[in-house]
């Protein structure tokens, strides 16, 4: 997928999501990654994944908060 393939899916996202619940979603393919990726030997990493997963949450949380729709 290129960049401005990306841009127009996401467009079309927020037409029907809010900005808040595309960064949920987000999250959750980083929470996925760090599940699915990296075993125990790998924790730093799996501790990054984790630590953007709840990053993104809670951002996004703040985001639909500011601008309801």
């Amino acid at each position: 997928m290129t960049e401005k393939e990306a841009q127009r899916q996401l467009r079309k996202m927020l037409a029907s999501y809010s900005p808040g619940s595309i960064l949920h979603l987000l999250a959750e393919a980083f929470r996925a990654h760090a599940e699915r990726y990296y075993a125990d030997n790998a924790a730093r990493v799996k501790q990054q994944c984790d630590l953007a997963d709840t990053v993104l949450f809670v951002v996004g949380l703040g985001l639909d908060a500011a601008c309801p729709r």
